[in-house]
């Protein structure tokens, strides 16, 4: 850059403080949320695809349609599939088999340790995820029996500096020698074990899971040979399960899927996933990141090309020096890269402050290192369209106007000019109305998902988890625990369940008696104790509760409103005294009440109608009902008696207004983060439609001082500025309207509760933009309306 080039530019700022102020704050805002909304959806969109031949690995997945009932899916599968597979399928290289241990707790010498992501897996498993090892015993860890293999952090975690292998790790059912360490895997993987616990175990042995077809409970993962047609897999992977099938289910039609690994995260195959994305949410990210970014440069093209235009006087000065069309454009070309490279390298600085803000929101893990070439290259991509469009068209003008017309001060810009800034303005509106139309329905939908009763009793709910105890000794225990918290005041009642209401459950097929047998779809399955539905509060509405006074209550049970109709039945009233089987363990039940729906699961996925039965054995979930608010007390109290009963094994807990709340904290959280770049999109607008129109009004000063000697007042001026930006502004509201509500429907598509998109959410933009529009322009228009008009006109 020549000192002269240089000095222009310093110039230029000098003499347009406030334009240029609002340049640089503009292409920072822009900047900076589309970096951080990039960085998020690139870490979301590369999930799982980290593994080597990442598009030869497939997990399967099974929908299963009943010839009475609504269509299931699910992803697990009987364990001597794996053995047909090897034995009949060809094109499959590798195949394993893997499920997660269901929260036991691990002993490494009297320290215990919760484990979320313990696996169960064959040893093919680790091959296919590409497992990088830092320390193994053999070239195979995982064949030996009683084996486990252990991530990084978890060595680290039990054994400190200690060399892992060797080490023994207890669990309650036996013991397993740790013979492998491996790096841990990125955290966008979703399979994401910490331990790999070798299925040549004691518990495994002891029942012949080999043979039995009808235990849909492993998942599998297969890696196929190069050229491989997934679907020729699929379809004998179909006639292997027809063909085994237990003889109930060979009538089912049942459909089988090789999903990629790399599109499990966003696929939307298993519905409402733990821990899988939302691709139409990644979707929306997407589009505001690009939509903040080009308001950003939009600003800047508008202010830019005003600005330009009014330098016609220098360019003519240009011109007569000799200097070409390519001179003049190498100059604005400088100027613009040294605005577009400041406020990149200012918004890089604030990015590296506001993602782990963002990761906090988000409970992601991203990181600057997940960009991707394709993601820089469309930054660089939009920057350069952005660059031409604030440089080429205003040279083009300029570069063929008339020199001696310039420099008597007789140019004007054309229509076209004028057209082209018009539609700028517009694009503005019409992004802002859409963004603030969207986050109406985002922040109102999220207060449905909190706010709606899932009927039941949540207040007041402490929750024990006690799936890690002995369960020989565990009914014992749990009566103890169950008197000895009930001889307390607090206490209310206490129940013992293997689910709880909003968390899901366990689901079967429920098969009604009647004029022919008929197979529903799955229900959720609630084995509970007969305190259930007291400590619960559920509301009963025909019939009677489950009772210890009746002996023949243990064979059964009490369904949910919704799961009337689907059994057959016309009414409540006659749903009482039919008996239903239950398909896994064919216990004929008899039906003595109906209570009111329920939510077995969050309210985004459709769930099934639950059913109650009595199984007082189950220790998955303590839930104890308790008066007052003292939380505190109430945990103090319980951990007591727990280590009373059950001495040493950890005491964990929750509260079920809090956890109900967790469920939804991400959707929240999320919805949370458009509100917040939303708002910052509409202040871009606003910084803008500020600048243009401190432009336009500083140009038309000396004409508002002539209006103001003929007569005018301070509202005529105001008038006349401010109806052209009104009118751009409905036309822009108009066509955003459709768009707005499009994409509202389609994310709202998602929720099995969702909001009605009222007729004010149309409104409420309109207003807000207008309200908008007019404070800015009154600003301008008042402050420049008051000046003395003799000073404005001196000149003339």
């Amino acid at each position: 850059m020549h000192s002269s080039q240089f000095r222009q530019i310093i110039n230029f700022f000098k003499r347009n403080k406030l334009s240029s102020f609002v340049n640089i704050l503009s292409l920072l805002i822009g900047f900076t949320g589309f970096i951080l909304l990039s960085a998020y959806t690139t870490y979301e969109s590369n999930f799982d695809r980290s593994y080597q031949n990442v598009e030869r690995i497939y997990r399967l997945g099974i929908k299963s349609i009943p010839p009475d009932g609504k269509p299931w899916v699910g992803i697990t599968f009987p364990a001597p599939l794996k053995a047909q597979i090897e034995l009949s399928i060809p094109e499959v290289e590798s195949v394993a088999r893997y499920f997660r241990s269901q929260d036991e707790i691990f002993r490494y010498e009297d320290v215990f340790f919760e484990e979320q992501q313990a696996y169960y897996a064959d040893h093919n498993l680790m091959d296919i995820l590409n497992l990088d090892f830092i320390n193994k015993k053999k070239s195979q860890p995982l064949e030996a029996a009683s084996c486990v293999v252990i991530d990084e952090s978890t060595a680290k975690r039990y054994f400190g500096q200690d060399n892992p292998l060797g080490k023994i790790i207890e669990l309650p059912w036996g013991k397993l020698e740790v013979t492998g360490v491996y790096k841990v895997l990125p955290k966008n993987t979703s399979l994401h074990p910490e331990l790999l616990i070798s299925f040549d175990s004691p518990w495994w042995l002891k029942v012949n899971y080999e043979e039995r077809w009808d235990l849909f409970f492993l998942r599998y993962y297969m890696k196929v040979v190069p050229g491989s047609n997934p679907d020729l897999i699929a379809q004998k992977l179909e006639q292997i399960i027809k063909k085994y099938a237990p003889p109930d289910e060979k009538n089912l039609i049942q459909k089988i899927t090789l999903q990629p690994v790399a599109n499990i995260h966003l696929g939307g195959f298993l519905p409402n996933e733990e821990g899988a994305g939302n691709k139409k949410l990644i979707n929306i990210f997407k589009g505001i990141a690009i939509l903040i970014l080009l308001i950003g440069l939009v600003n800047y093209i508008n202010l830019s090309s005003a600005h330009t235009l009014e330098r016609s006087s220098q360019v003519s000065i240009q011109k007569v020096l000799g200097i070409k069309r390519f001179g003049i454009l190498k100059g604005f070309t400088i100027e613009t890269a040294v605005f577009l490279i400041l406020a990149l390298a200012i918004s890089w600085v604030v990015c590296q402050f506001l993602l782990p803000v963002l990761n906090s929101l988000l409970g992601s893990y991203i990181s600057f290192s997940v960009f991707t070439h394709k993601s820089i290259f469309l930054l660089v991509l939009i920057v350069m369209a952005s660059m031409a469009l604030s440089v080429i068209y205003p040279v083009i003008i300029m570069s063929n106007m008339n020199p001696v017309v310039c420099l008597k001060g007789k140019f004007l810009p054309s229509a076209g000019s004028s057209r082209f800034r018009k539609g700028l303005i517009i694009f503005q509106f019409l992004i802002s109305f859409v963004l603030i139309f969207g986050t109406l329905v985002f922040y109102h939908q999220g207060r449905l998902l909190i706010k709606t009763d899932i009927g039941i009793r949540t207040k007041n709910i402490l929750v024990l988890e006690t799936n890690h105890t002995d369960w020989n000794s565990f009914p014992e225990k749990k009566q103890l625990f169950k008197n000895e918290m009930k001889a307390d005041p607090m206490v209310g009642s206490i129940t013992c369940s293997n689910a709880i209401p909003g968390f899901g459950s366990y689901i079967d097929w429920i098969i009604a008696k009647g004029d022919g047998e008929q197979k529903t779809p799955y229900f959720s399955i609630y084995d509970t104790d007969y305190d259930f539905m007291q400590t619960m509060g559920l509301e009963l509405i025909a019939g009677r509760e489950l009772s210890r006074e009746y002996s023949t209550d243990n064979a059964s049970a009490i369904i949910a409103l919704s799961g009337v109709k689907d059994l057959g039945f016309s009414s409540p009233e006659d749903a009482l005294g039919q008996i239903v089987v239950r398909d896994f363990t064919q216990q004929k039940l008899k039906i003595v009440g109906v209570v009111n729906d329920f939510k077995v699961s969050n309210l985004i996925a459709t769930p099934y109608p639950p059913i109650l039965t009595i199984n007082e054995n189950q220790n998955r979930f303590l839930a104890i009902h308790y008066t007052g608010d003292e939380e505190s007390k109430m945990v103090s109290l319980a951990r007591e008696k727990w280590e009373n009963v059950f001495g040493d094994l950890p005491f964990r807990y929750f509260f079920l207004a809090d956890d109900y709340r967790a469920v939804y904290a991400n959707e929240v959280n999320q919805a949370k983060i458009i509100t917040y770049f939303s708002l910052i999109a509409v202040i871009l607008a606003t910084l803008g439609l500020f600048g243009i129109t401190h432009f336009m009004v500083v140009k038309r000063e000396k004409e508002f001082s002539i209006r103001k000697v003929n007569g005018a007042t301070i509202q005529d001026i105001f008038y006349t500025v401010s109806r052209s930006f009104i009118y751009l502004m409905l036309i822009a509201s108009v066509a955003a309207m459709p768009i707005a509500i499009w994409l509202s429907l389609e994310w709202l598509s998602n929720y099995a509760i969702r909001i009605h998109i009222a007729w004010w959410f149309g409104l409420i933009p309109i207003i807000l933009l207008g309200t908008i529009t007019l404070l800015t322009i009154s600003y301008q228009t008042i402050k420049t309306a008051r000046a003395n008009p003799v000073k404005l006109l001196r000149s003339e």
